[in-house]
């Protein structure tokens, strides 16, 4: 199994930077209509079970929430991205056969990924 940042360690992180960010923030009343105050998204992707699974989440006024996640596969042949599955905290693609491909992890769109690795499946 691969995986670029374990899920705990990603969650502990984001949770550490977002009460840093607002520790100092504690004895100020917040408005009626605050805005969300947001850090991330973080990202994880890894191959496991004959699946490549993308996982995202970011962290608002102090609460770890899904972000959405894409996994995408590198066509080597034009150098380009194609999203194979992408939902809200966890995308996952099941592997068609064992063909090594390059994988990463993304967002809505295909032109921004992140942690590309390569794994035998189709």
């Amino acid at each position: 199994m691969t995986r670029s940042l374990p899920r705990a360690r990603r969650l502990l992180a984001a949770a550490a930077v977002s009460a840093l960010a607002t520790a100092g923030l504690a004895g100020l009343a917040a408005p009626a209509q605050a805005a969300a105050n947001c850090t991330g998204p973080y990202y994880a992707i890894y191959h496991s079970g004959g699946q490549v699974v993308a996982e995202a989440d970011k962290v608002c006024n102090g609460e770890v929430v899904n972000a959405y996640a894409s996994v995408q596969r590198l066509n080597p042949a034009t150098g380009t991205w194609t999203i194979l599955a992408g939902h809200m905290g966890q995308a996952v693609y099941t592997c068609v056969g064992t063909a090594s491909n390059t994988y990463r992890v993304g967002g809505t769109s295909a032109g921004a990924g992140w942690y590309p690795f390569t794994a035998a499946c189709g």
